[in-house]
């Protein structure tokens, strides 16, 4: 099809720009935004409801945005729903943990101990960890006096309570604990400039539907219609809390994803345990990049499952789609740490979005818009 220069110069309402409006439209005249969107060529806006910190949204403030999403249809422009209050979405405002701190997103890290003489060591969870998930014990191979390595092949496993752990060691022997604690200190949840609230763990099927059930629930049960005419639901920037944002701060613990659970999804999903190799999820050797490629994978798998995947089946539900932007689409290491594989993450959306905040060349990403093409 040949350019038609006038075409992209005045394109039909459908294909214009639709900016995000959080709520600020004018109180007792709502049709005066959008006249005024018209006039300034946009096509339509993606929009809040009123959003408080005690219900999310009362019965008066559903009815004024069900009003102004009406004068929106009426006046043949489209709107997209915005789901949250702030970002990233899964909050709820801060409601979707009020009660449930079991939803937090979570972390596993690792504590290693080295014998080259006999000893005994313990271990006991800090005020950071919630508790220990796994214990073994490893012999090393002692290639020359530079290089031993674990022989995970040859894992004992090492009894363990909740919260503290002992072990007999022989000579040359590795000792690892693994713990779960909040992913909260150093991740986006305190790098973003909305708020610095806890956040979900979006692989919990649970936690991803009390947030449905505070954030959707409520607005379709009293007004269905509002979802029906909406062209999309826009989510923000959910992800995994298991890196730190900042590589100049410092702290104790090097974190991978965690949802109870995640050792018997694996096994199911490989034919394997990941018991013996969880220390190479922390460290380097030839044989960690089979284990690393398959877990990563299934964390991805399992946030398109309960995230992506369950709100796609709402919103359908619904008679709307399910869209939005997830998080540092620009490099695949950043798509790694926020969602595994980020490939089904957003191939479970209806509507597979990205977000482009800066198009000066010095910025933008050519290769960003290829990550939604799939």
């Amino acid at each position: 099809m040949p350019f038609d220069k006038n075409l992209f110069l005045n394109p039909e309402l459908k294909h214009r720009i639709k900016p995000m409006i959080h709520s600020f439209w004018p109180k007792g005249d709502p049709a005066a935004l959008i006249k005024a969107l018209k006039t300034f060529g946009y096509g339509g806006a993606v929009l809040n409801a009123t959003l408080n910190d005690e219900n999310f949204i009362s019965d008066a403030d559903t009815d004024e945005f069900a009003e102004v999403t009406s004068l929106f249809k009426a006046a043949g422009m489209d709107y997209w729903i915005y789901d949250e209050k702030g970002y990233p979405s899964g909050n709820a405002g801060g409601l979707t943990l009020k009660g449930h701190p079991e939803f937090e997103a979570k972390g596993m890290y690792m504590v290693r101990r080295i014998a080259y003489e006999p000893r005994h060591t313990t271990f006991t969870i800090d005020d950071e960890t919630d508790k220990i998930v796994w214990a073994a014990k490893y012999p090393l191979e002692i290639v020359n006096v530079s290089r031993s390595y674990v022989q995970h092949d040859k894992m004992i496993p090492v009894p363990f309570t909740d919260t503290f752990v002992e072990c007999d060691l022989n000579e040359n022997e590795a000792f690892f604990v693994f713990c779960v604690k909040p992913a909260y200190e150093g991740t986006h949840c305190t790098h973003n400039v909305c708020s610095h609230r806890r956040y979900i763990n979006i692989m919990n099927k649970d936690a991803v539907k009390r947030f449905i059930d505070i954030a959707f629930e409520g607005l379709a049960n009293r007004h269905p219609e509002v979802y029906e005419n909406a062209e999309a639901v826009f989510t923000d920037e959910p992800s995994l809390m298991t890196h730190y944002t900042a590589p100049y701060e410092t702290w104790p613990y090097a974190i991978v994803p965690w949802v109870d659970g995640l050792f018997e999804e694996y096994e199911t999903n490989y034919g394997e345990s990941i018991l013996p190799y969880l220390p190479l999820l922390f460290e380097d050797t030839d044989k960690a990049y089979s284990v690393r490629v398959k877990f990563y994978r299934l964390i991805g798998d399992l946030i398109a499952s309960a995230y992506s995947g369950q709100i796609s089946g709402w919103c359908r539900a619904h008679k709307t789609k399910f869209s939005g932007h997830y998080l540092s689409e620009e490099w695949i290491k950043s798509q790694v740490e926020s969602y595994g594989d980020n490939v089904p993450v957003i191939k479970a959306a209806d509507f597979p979005g990205l977000d482009i905040l800066q198009c000066n060349p010095e910025r933008y990403n050519c290769n960003t818009a290829k990550y939604i093409q799939v």
